[in-house]
């Protein structure tokens, strides 16, 4: 890759510290431009990898230099800013998730459907090594027809009350992430959801709104089902694992592990702690791999990864399980309307 990509990164917070690092760090990019509602932290991390920090994302968006945006800012912008990208021919890589409401991602597509956009949206464990093994192993057969898949996802301690009131709660902020990776391993969108919840960890929770200990099965068309299993605290560190059961076997996953996959079958089951990191952390070369496939959806200007109607999906499903937790019902997701834009996903 011999050009030089001039980024912009709006958000200087956790997430946007991590990209930007990565950004700083390869060898095709720059990071030339940040910004955050906290000047403060927009000028550390412009110095930390020698970019510079303006005062409003607009300040990015009208820059002709910079070829591409981050947008790591808090989630009620994402739609927003999304459009503002588009609408300045600026390819942008967008964390998850698109918005905590499924009428505002539609009127976001609306805005940006007409136009020639690449969007891609931060699901950063597609791009994990292992879970792209997994989906191999699936599509080569090897457990058969697939019957069945638990996602298990424990994070060792809980996020601090401010992030819970901000991020849409459980299952839009944590579980749609397994939502997003069974259908990324399955290829399918389900046709049923039914979860619950509660807050068995810690209490106050509650009076925020959210939970911290959860449940999900889904249903798809084809008879099988995913289970999801969640809590906000791990004693033993990032529990990660999923198991996919189908009519010649298993394959069974656990990151962190030294041979992570784990194949069971006629002939026997062939195969050492737990580390304790953050799942940003505990997932970082995913995230290195996400901003390669960035990187190449720049050059050959067709997003691989997770597309907008990505996004949409996953949040649609998300949206379900919070309603299927309130009414105590299993709810259809319906994620009918699938947005593309004019350039194609694969």
């Amino acid at each position: 890759m011999s050009r030089r990509y001039r980024i912009g990164l709006i958000g200087a917070g956790r997430i946007g510290q991590l990209h930007g690092r990565i950004i700083g760090q390869h060898p095709s990019c720059t990071l030339a431009l940040v910004q955050d509602d906290e000047p403060a932290m927009a000028q550390a991390l412009a110095e930390l990898h020698g970019g510079r920090a303006v005062a409003t994302a607009d300040d990015i968006l009208g820059d002709p230099a910079i070829d591409a945006v981050v947008v790591a800012s808090r989630t009620e912008t994402h739609c927003d800013l999304i459009a503002a990208c588009v609408a300045a021919g600026k390819p942008v890589l967008c964390e998850k998730p698109i918005d905590l409401s499924l009428a505002r991602v539609r009127d976001c597509h609306e805005q940006i459907k007409d136009r020639p956009s690449l969007v891609q949206l931060g699901f950063n464990r597609r791009y994990d090594d292992n879970f792209i093994a997994l989906r191999r192993a699936i599509e080569a057969g090897e457990v058969g027809a697939v019957e069945s898949m638990h996602i298990i996802t424990r994070v060792p301690t809980p996020p601090p009350y401010r992030y819970v009131r901000e991020s849409g709660g459980l299952f839009r902020d944590m579980t749609i992430h397994d939502f997003d990776l069974a259908r990324f391993l399955l290829g399918a969108d389900p046709v049923g959801v039914f979860a619950h919840g509660a807050a068995l960890i810690d209490p106050g929770l509650a009076a925020e709104g959210d939970v911290d200990s959860a449940m999900v099965l889904m249903g798809f068309a084809d008879g099988s089902a995913v289970h999801v299993t969640n809590s906000r605290r791990c004693v033993y560190g990032l529990d990660h694992r999923v198991e996919v059961f189908g009519s010649e076997g298993m394959l069974s996953l656990q990151n962190g592990l030294g041979a992570p996959l784990l194949r069971s079958d006629r002939r026997g089951t062939a195969r050492a702690p737990l580390h304790h990191e953050s799942p940003i952390t505990g997932y970082l070369r995913s995230f290195v791999n996400q901003w390669s496939a960035f990187l190449e959806a720049l050059q050959t200007r067709v997003v691989t990864g997770a597309g907008f109607a990505d996004g949409w999906n996953a949040l649609a499903i998300a949206q379900a399980a919070v309603d299927s937790m309130a009414t105590r019902c299993a709810v259809d997701p319906q994620p009918s309307y699938a947005p593309q834009s004019r350039l194609s996903v694969r």
